[in-house]
This record gives C-alpha cells, sequence and structure tokens, in this order.
C-alpha cells in the first residue's frame, strides 16, 4: 500500500514539532527516518498510524485520507513503539495471544510458537515479561511485528537493545516483510545500520525534512558521502 503525507504539521502547547511535512512511501519500500531527539520522528510515526491527530495537512493510503476519529483507519498499519501495548503480568505467549485477538486474528499457537523460536525466545515463553530483559522484550516486539500482517508497518527504534544476533534476525525479518510487499518506515538513530538495509532515507531537523535520499544504485560509500556533504 501507498502512503502519501501531504502538508502535516503538528503541535503541542503552542510549540511546532512538525512543519508543512511532505512525502510518500510507495508500497513494499523500506524506508528509514533518521534525526536526533526531539526532531518529531515519533510523532511523525504515530500521526501516520492514527494514533495522534493531524493538526492540518492529510495523511492518505492508496488515495484515501486517514483519520484517528475513523477506526478502519488504523486496520492497514501497525505502530510498534517504545511502550508497545504488553502487559507485565502476562507471559510473551499470552500477550501475543491476546493482541492478535484484538486485531480479529485467529490464534495459531503453531504459528507463535515457531515466530518465538524464531527470535529465540522460545524458552521464556511462559515468563512473565516484567521478568523479560529489555533485548528479550524488543525481540518480543518484534514477533508482534511478525504475527499482525497489516500492509504497512511503523517501527520505533527497533534496534534499541538488540544483540547482533538480534539485529541479524529483524535484518532477515525486513528481508522477508519486503518479499509480501509490506511497506515499513523505520525511525532509528543508527545511520549505519540504515545505510546497509534500508531503500531510502529521510532525515528530520526541527519538525522539518532535511534530507530525502534514495539509496538504490548507490554504495555504502557513496551513500555515506551524500549524507555527509548535505546533511
Amino acid at each position: 500500500m501507498q502512503v502519501d503525507i501531504s502538508g502535516i504539521c503538528k503541535s503541542f502547547y503552542l510549540q511546532n514539532v512538525l512543519s508543512n511535512l511532505s512525502f510518500s512511501l510507495s508500497s513494499g519500500s523500506v524506508t528509514c527516518l533518521l534525526g536526533s531527539n526531539g526532531s518529531g520522528k515519533t510523532t511523525t510515526l504515530k500521526l501516520l498510524s492514527s494514533i495522534t491527530s493531524i493538526g492540518s495537512g492529510k495523511v492518505c493510503i492508496n488515495g484515501k485520507e486517514i483519520s484517528p476519529s475513523d477506526p478502519l483507519s488504523r486496520q492497514y498499519s501497525l505502530y510498534v513503539g517504545h511502550n508497545a501495548s504488553l502487559y507485565p503480568s502476562l507471559s510473551g505467549k499470552e500477550n501475543l495471544l491476546f493482541i492478535m485477538g484484538l486485531y480479529g486474528l485467529h490464534a495459531n499457537k503453531d504459528k507463535i510458537r515457531e515466530c518465538l523460536g524464531y527470535l529465540s525466545l522460545e524458552n521464556h515463553c511462559n515468563k512473565q515479561i516484567k521478568f523479560y530483559s529489555q533485548g528479550m522484550l524488543q525481540r518480543l516486539k518484534l514477533a508482534m511485528a511478525d504475527l499482525i500482517p497489516t500492509p504497512i508497518l511503523y517501527l520505533d527504534e527497533p534496534l534499541s537493545a538488540l544483540d547482533q544476533e538480534g539485529t541479524d534476525l529483524f535484518n532477515d525479518l525486513i528481508i522477508k516483510w519486503k518479499n509480501i510487499n509490506r511497506t515499513m518506515l523505520i525511525a532509528t538513530h543508527n545511520i549505519d545500520w540504515a545505510l546497509n538495509v534500508v531503500d531510502r532515507i529521510i532525515i528530520l531537523k526541527n519538525g522539518h525534512i532535511d534530507l530525502d535520499v534514495s539509496l538504490k544504485g548507490m554504495s555504502k560509500e557513496e551513500a555515506t558521502s551524500y549524507i555527509k556533504g548535505n546533511g
């Protein structure tokens, strides 16, 4: 699915957070949103996923405008942020079963077991997640992203707390999701990772797009040089 963002503005307590933000995400693309703390990355993801209301401008999915007031707007996308809808007193498996139920998905326990095994959580699936490490929680959120197959996926700092094995597993998931034409927008601070994995980088600065560059056809060295020269 294609996402079109036109002239988005957003303020909190009279302070501008996003100013006239416009860009498009083509179906099946992998785009990275870079920027320093406070640049507007998380707010952008929440606006696009209809969690937060838009000040002005519009967001369209396949040409249809979406709105937080319309529950159907959220059926096409999944936002996985810092505080995903996880319950500390439930186990990893119970959390996934619950969230899948909220999305009206059949709770296939074999599929959940397979996904948790892939992410090396099979030995912890019955443990309350309040006893999970941050890296384990991040892997559980990746499992949620994999088991809820929305055509659009917004990920906020998915590399946080992941070790190298976890990062490699995440990279493999991105390839899997891209092969089924999932549209992805990923916010991160890790530019080195982005240069190796994504199709395009958008850099936010003070709520504006400072740089928007496609990495297709560029070597990592060329992309690094271009971004440093224009950032």
